[in-house]
């Protein structure tokens, strides 16, 4: 399988990071085709949360944060053969979770369940400007081994109801 692609920006937390991201979350919320393509299928996944998994208001987020620190604007995406355009929510917070580890202490989120391109913009605070190689190639990592895992359950689901549907029609 191929990598997950993890990039991220760093902004530090003051009034003008902050404006920063407060458009972040606009065009990631409103104005991105991304953003317009989920609406358009499923709003429930422009629903922002945070690490725990939680509805979140990026806003408020955003605004408790300003001070010290940095927001790192981030955008996450699985590999392509991961088939993340058939995940649920919970399969895409699950991924999404387990891909950030322990990278921010905090941070809030959206999916774009974009067919091309399905990705999760995001936005995490840290004390550090820059994450370290290692936090990032971490941050890769998992989200190939959790994106592999959800391939193989999708695969294993799909084969089961193949062979179901197989089986109600040789029953007389």
């Amino acid at each position: 399988m191929s990598r997950t692609f993890f990039r991220t920006q760093p902004y530090r937390a003051s009034e003008s990071g902050a404006r920063r991201m407060h458009g972040y979350v606009e065009y990631a919320s409103e104005e991105s085709r991304g953003a317009q393509l989920t609406e358009e299928r499923d709003t429930d996944l422009l629903t922002w949360k945070d690490e725990r998994g939680e509805m979140a208001d990026p806003h408020g987020w955003i605004e408790e944060r300003q001070g010290e620190g940095y927001y790192h604007a981030f955008v996450l995406s699985p590999p392509p053969e991961a088939n993340a355009s058939e995940w649920t929510r919970e399969e895409w917070d699950e991924w999404t979770r387990e891909s950030l580890g322990n990278t921010y202490g905090t941070y809030v989120y959206t999916v774009h369940d974009d067919p091309e391109h399905p990705h999760v913009h995001g936005i995490g605070w840290s004390s550090d400007r820059y994450l370290a190689p290692q936090e990032l190639q971490g941050v890769r990592e998992r989200g190939d081994d959790v994106a592999e895992s959800l391939h193989q359950r999708y695969e294993q689901t799909r084969e089961e109801s193949m062979t179901l549907s197989e089986q109600q029609e040789e029953s007389p």
